[in-house]
């Protein structure tokens, strides 16, 4: 397929370093997705051309079998989109949440490799009791500590106490993250989250040790959070002993949330707001409200609902969202809380296969979630029971028909057992429920029907077979999209869809078409094909997901000499010359990484405490050694130090026989070699090579560097 070129004329020259410009489709495909290279587009005797390679020089004039040059994009990778201060102040290595899906279908195991693979998610906190989250965060803190991660904090106006011991246990368990949802006024609770432990530092900067990320979908709830803490609650946690009267004056200086994320039309909680309206509205309304308030960091706006392909994270990013969100998608992957009845129905679901329905949590007042309608009658049953709400005053007052598809088709026991149930469940979760169900009829009719609302959820979590017609899937048009452009490609079936291989995809995919779009805008007439982007496996995404020290694609240099005007700019392609680095240098790719470092268990860990400046010299742990033992104050006291502060690893359970080591041998083996062997492995499964990847293991080989004062080389020497 040849292209001609636009009328807008020439930005510059461009010479080749040995490949001529490619002309055709696959050309512009090619170059458009390689992310770690620049696309250099010329003019080839009337026809548009691409390479990745060469030499641009922007104002100059070709001649002298240069090509003249008509657009010119830089390298674009994954970790570059977005905004920098979120990858910063998270500790992530890409501006890409995974939402806090509600009853832990944001579960351990999708925080986890998230968390492992630079990316921020919450627990779906919302919905589980106190325990249950309790439990999520002894698993967290046991299974990566030091990854960044949060928990959800959801509005409950009908159980203002569950929301107030949800803050209480953050805030006693150090959880410095949270995604407050739902919210349709700032809360006590929530107030109090956010200024707990303010403080100045020695520099005279206020520290604010618990970040906010609010999630809202309207204008006025979106200034509360970009506003500072209302003074009617630091009055009251002033009264109540929670902070003092310094710290109440600190936190006028700061918003309620670090970030907002704009909730367009998406799963559960919704107003089904166009994301392209919302985002610009909240980015005015933050600009606007960090001027008045003078805030020394002003918060960033993300964006949510509907991110669920390239096209639609691309999208987000150009209209400035700091970082986008996915939710949906994320349930239909085999990390998700939820069960594979309802993984196979999101992969069949299309972007008109969703409707709303009443919210269990906020069910008075009438307020609606966006669910699915394919393959499930729970919309249709849980609108005929708030219709039922607001017809009758309580339970007495159903007629027959009423009662016997309550009894029959919802229930299925009468509506004596039934009440029984929900009252065991407030029983423990908060008795004053059932205190004011006895004394109003229509608050207890309330808390039947959110019973079932509330079990339709759980049902369809745990797959229960006979009750699926009755499953609650929250779910958005952005599950439909994501399977249409899933279709044929290794993420169509729900068995291969994994947290991390759709974002790769996605924040790859975005890259790409970023790249088209500024070519576009450069007059570039580009190929249907590539503005295309096809999920891929992870073979074809490492080259764009690895991160080199220099980006040599993006080195641009202003330069005058003689055979350039002044003022031009030069750009060069990613592989320098053999001239450029001496000729007995040998070219080496970095494809694959791993480390442990004190506070550092791997390196995930260890980028994220150089982002945050995180000192890992602690005091000695009483699993080393004894100071009692050991320590002495007087530097020349034989056989003693005086130091009691050092970098340690933390303890790694080490299974000799995944490496085919005997057991019996370890006494004889060095602590170094053994971690080295689990180092080595974790750094060819970042490189790819997994266990299932096909390689030549002949041409593979690991070489460890060590001293000669390792652990047992005394001892060994001895024997």
């Amino acid at each position: 397929m040849h292209l001609s070129i636009s009328d807008r004329g020439a930005l510059g020259a461009w010479t080749a370093d040995g490949d001529s410009p490619r002309i055709g489709t696959a050309a512009f495909v090619d170059a458009v997705r390689d992310l770690s290279r620049p696309v250099s587009v010329v003019d080839a005797s009337g026809t548009q051309a691409v390479s990745s390679s060469g030499t641009a020089l922007l104002g100059r004039k070709a001649q002298d079998g240069a090509y003249p040059l008509v657009a010119y994009c830089p390298s674009l990778r994954p970790h570059e989109l977005g905004d920098s201060g979120f990858l910063r102040d998270h500790g992530v290595r890409f501006a890409y949440v995974a939402g806090a899906m509600a009853n832990a279908i944001a579960s351990e195991e999708l925080v986890i490799a998230m968390a492992r693979a630079g990316m921020l998610a919450f627990f779906g906190a919302a919905g589980p009791d106190i325990e249950r989250i309790r439990s999520a965060i002894d698993r967290l803190e046991a299974e990566i500590p030091g990854l960044p991660y949060g928990f959800n904090l959801i509005h409950s106006p009908n159980e203002p106490e569950h929301e107030a011991a949800t803050v209480s246990l953050y805030l006693q368990r150090g959880i410095r993250t949270v995604s407050a949802s739902a919210y349709l006024d700032l809360t006590l609770p929530v107030v109090r989250y956010r200024v707990a432990g303010i403080h100045q530092d020695e520099q005279g900067e206020t520290v604010v040790p618990n970040r906010i990320l609010a999630k809202v979908s309207r204008a006025e709830v979106a200034g509360r959070f970009l506003s500072p803490p209302p003074q009617r609650f630091l009055d009251e946690l002033v009264e109540l002993g929670e902070i003092t009267q310094s710290q109440a004056r600190l936190a006028m200086s700061i918003p309620m949330a670090d970030d907002i994320t704009a909730e367009a039309d998406s799963g559960g909680h919704t107003d089904n707001r166009p994301l392209v309206l919302l985002l610009p509205e909240l980015l005015s309304l933050r600009d606007e409200l960090s001027a008045q308030h003078a805030y020394a960091r002003p918060p960033r706006v993300g964006a949510a609902g509907g991110i669920a392909t390239p096209a639609s994270a691309a999208a987000a990013f150009s209209m400035g969202a700091a970082y986008v969100v996915t939710g949906s998608v994320n349930q239909a992957c085999v990390e998700s809380g939820s069960s594979d009845a309802v993984r196979k129905m999101l992969a069949e679901a299309g972007p008109a296969d969703i409707t709303m329905a009443p919210a269990a949590d906020m069910f008075e007042m009438g307020v609606s979630v966006q669910v699915l309608s394919r393959g499930t009658l729970f919309p249709v049953r849980a609108r005929r029971l708030y219709e039922l709400y607001r017809a009758v005053d309580g339970l007495e007052a159903l007629d027959d028909e009423d009662r016997k598809f309550l009894e029959k088709t919802l229930f299925r026991a009468s509506l004596e057992e039934a009440w029984s149930s929900c009252v065991a469940f407030w029983a423990e979760r908060d008795p004053t429920q059932i205190e004011r169900a006895e004394a109003d009829p229509k608050h207890k009719m309330a808390l039947l029907f959110r019973a079932y609302l509330g079990q339709s959820s759980r049902w369809a979590n745990q797959g229960v077979a006979d009750r699926k017609l009755d499953y609650q899937v929250w779910c958005g048009p952005a599950m439909g999209a994501f399977n249409r452009w899933a279709a044929g490609s290794p993420l169509q079936s729900w068995e291969a869809r994994t947290v991390v291989a759709v974002a790769h995809n996605i924040l790859c995919g975005a890259a790409a078409l970023s790249r088209v779009a500024a070519l576009r805008a450069q007059g570039v007439a580009v190929p249907p094909e590539a503005g295309q982007y096809p999920p891929r496996d992870g073979a074809h995404l490492l080259s764009a997901l690895s991160q080199p020290d220099q980006d040599a694609s993006k080195r641009l240099s202003d330069s005058v000499d003689g055979d350039r005007e002044p003022g031009a700019v030069t750009s060069v392609g990613s592989s320098p010359s053999p001239d450029a680095v001496g000729s007995t240098a040998e070219p080496i790719a970095i494809v694959g990484m791993d480390c442990m470092f004190p506070k550092a268990e791997d390196l995930s860990a260890y980028w994220r405490n150089l982002r945050l400046g995180t000192d890992a010299i602690e005091p000695v742990p009483e699993s080393y050694w004894s100071l009692d033992d050991y320590h002495d104050p007087d530097p020349s006291s034989p056989d003693r130090t005086y130091a009691q502060r050092g970098g340690f690893l933390s303890p790694y359970a080490f299974d000799p026989t995944e490496f085919g080591i005997p057991p019996a041998v370890l006494e004889a083996t060095d602590t170094s070699q053994l971690l080295g062997l689990v180092v080595a492995k974790r750094a060819l499964m970042d490189a790819g090579y997994s266990p299932d990847a096909q390689w030549d293991r002949s041409r593979t080989s690991v070489v460890l560097g060590v001293t000669g004062t390792q652990e047992l080389v005394v001892s060994l020497g001895a024997r």
